[in-house]
């Protein structure tokens, strides 16, 4: 069974190279590549590749799953999660979509990673649900699916970071009140999280919403 990467530039893939996975173990393509590419019947598929795009998305999946190969794994995120919910955030909104439209196949699977790091110094403060590069990579050599057919393989961890000020943890518990309370439409707190950019502090908007939403399900 040939492994084939399809979004060989993308930032995840580049990290599971650098934390040592064999070149020899994939055939990594691009965009540009995928139309002229020849899959083969035994292949299994990993779809890193992301566009901002519904319909572009639908294209990438659809020439994939036109050919003969073994399986389709689309690598999704776990925010993901958040478009159940509310839709006016792109990115899960768009990751949700691709993910559902990748399934409608039986021999397609959804990899769900969290957000993705090589040193935990590199997430978020607060909780996090995360997926260690090293974790994926194991996962990456030696799958093993405990989900149904078209269901979500869940490969991340809750991971909790430290405050760097008692400002921090503050401002952390202010914006969940207030994420709550705007829960149906939360982007009405735009102004709010370019606040919270320029201050460094990274776990808001569907950051927070999908660590949140993922937390309260595993912990229950």
């Amino acid at each position: 069974m040939r492994n084939i990467i399809v979004g060989k530039n993308s930032r995840v893939w580049a990290a599971a190279k650098r934390s040592g996975i064999s070149a020899q173990w994939a055939v990594a393509i691009g965009h540009s590549e995928l139309e002229g590419f020849e899959f083969l019947a035994g292949d299994r598929v990993w779809l890193f590749s992301y566009s901002s795009v519904d319909s572009e998305n639908i294209k990438i999946i659809d020439r994939i799953q036109s050919a003969s190969i073994e399986m389709l794994i689309y690598v999704s995120s776990s925010s993901a999660v958040v478009a159940e919910s509310t839709r006016c955030y792109a990115y899960p909104r768009t990751k949700l979509s691709a993910e559902r439209y990748a399934s409608r196949v039986g021999s397609s699977r959804i990899l769900t990673l969290g957000i993705v790091y090589e040193n935990p110094s590199e997430l978020p403060a607060g909780d996090n649900i995360a997926t260690s590069i090293d974790s994926l990579v194991r996962f990456l050599l030696t799958p093993s699916w405990n989900s149904n057919a078209n269901g979500r393989q869940l490969l991340f961890e809750r991971i909790q970071r430290p405050f760097s000020s008692e400002l921090e943890r503050m401002c952390y518990k202010i914006y969940g009140f207030l994420i709550n309370l705007f829960r149906s439409y939360p982007c009405v707190l735009r102004p709010l999280d370019l606040l919270l950019r320029y201050l460094n502090y990274r776990w808001y908007g569907y950051t927070y919403l999908s660590n949140s939403i993922w937390t309260q399900s595993t912990s229950s």
